[in-house]
């Protein structure tokens, strides 16, 4: 082949690889969840909000009356005030912590905004190539979860809705398809494959021939070592229930980071610290792409762990201690009740749930976290578990004698100290419990 010839070829080798990978029109979050062309969803209220918000959509698709309602009770059940009127559309959110109680529609939003993701990838045409990474480096969505079920949920969510969409027909990898991960190919993933195809096709039968490409967007559910996960591109992850997560012993005493991350490597500690970074190949300043996103969704337990903490950097007002005024403008928050969330629970319906265990009852449904001491203390029990016989052989200056106990966690970071004392009175013994912390 003459140099001209091998130039004209390689000219339209190049030229029919951008066409091929060449970026589509995409269309946004809102109409992608709704439109029957798509997901076709009817959404919740604060899903529709929080989609919304997400993806700077509440202008262009103004408040509808039911999510004035969710923005009503975030601002006067919850003190977060959203200021939609003089929000920044184009104000940037990677960290996202949703406070739910159960049965609020977490793990369907959770796949609605995956399946999202996945659609926006493919539409860039070469997706490696728009954020910089190595060609051909898989773009992970992740559930990542503290069980297999629960990291599941959403994933199966997810797969189904990709698999009734007819977009993604030909994009699906349909040998890396199992229970905990999905492989979607890119148009860039598949001009290569049909290069690959013509070149098999030209060789000899007794010549080797190439295999073909697997998908480079992987949609999964993690459950394993955070330390055997760290080091990927992930431009969506969720941790799912988190605040459910195993809670990590130590992060200080001399433990470093590699510590705990090899020692505890299950904790929300290792988890966040292991899988964070791999956000940050999608927020390219210099380019103004902030497109790495994680969201935090849990039911709430007592106050304490990861999952508390970036509440609080969200500006959360159920702080233990005085409210942070170092709140992180990337990071926006949402606390609800079930029945502020999902129209087919009511607060009634939940009375038998809080009669039984109302502490459990106000994280699993009412949302809101619980005090350390709170399963410690039952003003029912005070006076049966304090024995006067135990108290410790110390006289305070008031003359009374003092008992100490401390409840330490089985596994977390949280405890109680309570102390309290026994006084002589003419209608006999009182308890008195001076504190708790």
């Amino acid at each position: 082949m003459s140099d001209f010839n091998f130039r004209k070829s390689i000219d339209k080798q190049y030229d029919d690889r951008i066409k091929a990978t060449a970026p589509v029109a995409e269309v946004d979050a809102y109409v992608f969840c709704t439109s029957s062309k798509y997901l076709g969803e009817r959404l919740f209220a604060w899903q529709s909000l929080a989609i919304k918000i997400i993806y700077g959509l509440w202008r262009e698709y103004p408040v509808s009356p039911e999510e004035q309602e969710v923005v009503d009770v975030l601002k006067n059940n919850w003190q977060i005030d959203l200021d939609l009127a003089n929000r920044d559309v184009n104000q940037i959110i990677e960290i996202l912590t949703l406070v739910l109680g159960r049965r609020s529609g977490k793990s369907s939003l959770i796949s609605f905004i995956q399946t999202y993701e996945a659609y926006k990838l493919i539409c860039k045409g070469d997706p490696q190539k728009y954020y910089n990474i190595r060609n051909r480096n898989p773009i992970y969505i992740v559930n990542c979860a503290k069980d297999g079920a629960q990291a599941q949920d959403p994933f199966r969510l997810c797969k189904h809705n990709i698999k009734r969409i007819p977009f993604f027909s030909k994009y699906i990898d349909s040998t890396k398809d199992n229970e905990g991960e999905l492989r979607l190919f890119t148009p860039a993933d598949l001009y290569e494959n049909e290069q690959i195809r013509l070149y098999n096709e030209s060789r000899p039968k007794h010549l080797p021939k190439k295999n073909y490409l697997e998908g480079s967007i992987m949609i999964c559910a993690f459950t394993t070592s955070a330390a055997s996960k760290r080091g990927k591109s992930i431009i969506f992850l969720v941790f799912d229930e988190f605040a459910h997560f195993d809670r990590a012993k130590s992060t200080g005493g001399g433990m470093t980071e590699e510590d705990i991350l090899s020692e505890m490597p299950q904790t929300d500690y290792a988890m966040f610290k292991a899988l964070e970074p791999a956000t940050r190949d999608f927020n390219l300043e210099s380019k103004g792409i902030h497109d790495g996103k994680i969201i935090m969704i849990s039911s709430p337990k007592e106050k304490g762990g990861v999952f508390y903490h970036h509440y609080c950097l969200a500006g959360g007002k159920e702080q233990a201690n005085a409210l942070r005024e170092d709140r992180d403008p990337k990071y926006l928050t949402m606390q609800l009740a079930t029945w502020e969330c999902n129209p087919k629970w009511t607060r009634a319906s939940l009375d038998g749930a809080f009669k039984k265990d109302p502490v459990g009852a106000a994280m699993e449904y009412g949302g809101h976290f619980g005090e350390p001491n709170a399963a410690f203390v039952d003003a029912q029990k005070v006076d049966e578990m304090i024995d006067i016989a135990l108290a410790m052989n110390y006289v305070g200056k008031w003359g009374h004698h003092y008992i100490i106990s401390v409840d330490p966690a089985s596994k977390g970071d949280t405890y109680v100290v309570t102390w309290g004392h026994a006084e002589t009175t003419p209608g006999g013994h009182i308890f008195i419990v001076d504190g708790t912390q």
